[in-house]
């Protein structure tokens, strides 16, 4: 049984916000914390919706943020 662990094992890190697989196009996301630095991945789509510019764009209330 221990042959075929080796082969049903998925090392392919999940998207930090959608959880889901992120293939071979992702983003990686360094961060810094008390112990040390840690990596986060962002498949391409999390990724591109990241980068997207938030601000001064007008809210529901007609307000810009």
């Amino acid at each position: 049984m221990k042959v075929l662990s080796k082969f049903l094992k998925n090392d392919s890190p999940k998207c930090l916000v959608c959880e889901k697989s992120v293939g071979k196009n992702f983003s990686e996301v360094q961060y810094a914390y008390k112990g040390g630095v840690g990596k986060a991945h962002l498949c391409s789509k999390c990724g591109d919706e990241m980068e997207k510019n938030k601000l001064d764009q007008e809210g529901e209330d007609g307000f810009a943020v």
